[in-house]
């Protein structure tokens, strides 16, 4: 790091949850909103020039348990992450990011969110509905009693049209991003080998310049010892 230019990001996180049931037994919510502030420090010629961070994010999922002999399950997730319209080339980074002398609202977050196997968004500047199934379709034999199969459908927007999103080729001022869907086969063999299939397609909206399908393809054997 040269002594004429500053990069930094310092921030800090308060959020607050909640989970339970919702109206009935088998049907179970969890909440989470989070706020974050700090400062951080855009590219700067021969001063350091700060910016407050103010962005905040909200996720919440809906999850039916169906009473049936497969132990089925249906989730709807909504996610939405703040966004700042100034960052135009990307969401979470310093350089290139939140312009000098403005408040900096785009949420850079920590942890995990299921956002999809092939546009895999970060949480940022983004909006996300996630309708997703789950079930072991072939518990009934003593072969496949542990075979699970799940599908999630995506739906991806951006929070700020003109703000940047993590995947840098969605350059329109477009807030449309595109929709997803994810298959998935998780078979333990035994107590300690597992194999795993994965497919997703991902269709690019109105946000990209590029809209060719983006596919993604996966298999593989874990060991647990």
């Amino acid at each position: 790091m040269r002594e004429d230019q500053t990069f930094g990001y310092d921030s800090q996180y308060l959020g607050l949850g909640s989970r339970g049931q919702f109206l009935h037994r088998d049907l179970q919510y969890t909440l989470e909103v989070v706020g974050e502030h700090g400062e951080s420090h855009a590219e700067s010629i021969g001063a350091d020039h700060p910016q407050r961070i103010r962005a905040w994010a909200f996720d919440t999922e809906l999850r039916y348990v169906v009473p049936d002999e497969h132990f089925s399950q249906l989730a709807l997730e909504y996610l939405l992450t703040s966004g700042d319209s100034n960052r135009w080339f990307s969401p979470t980074n310093t350089i290139g990011g939140n312009q000098p002398h403005s408040i900096d609202t785009s949420f850079s977050g920590w942890g995990f969110r299921n956002t999809g196997l092939v546009l895999a968004p970060r949480m940022s500047n983004l909006q996300a509905v996630r309708l997703g199934a789950a079930t072991f379709p072939l518990n009934y034999m003593e072969t496949f009693k542990n075979l699970e199969v799940a599908a999630n459908f995506y739906i991806y927007h951006k929070q700020q049209s003109s703000g940047a999103a993590s995947d840098n080729l969605s350059l329109k001022d477009n807030n449309f991003l595109g929709s997803e869907f994810d298959f998935n086969v998780n078979w333990r063999l035994t107590s300690d080998l597992a194999w795993m299939l994965s497919y997703g397609i991902f269709l690019p909206g109105d946000a990209f310049l590029n809209r060719d399908d983006r596919h993604l393809f996966f298999t593989g054997l874990l060991l647990g010892f």
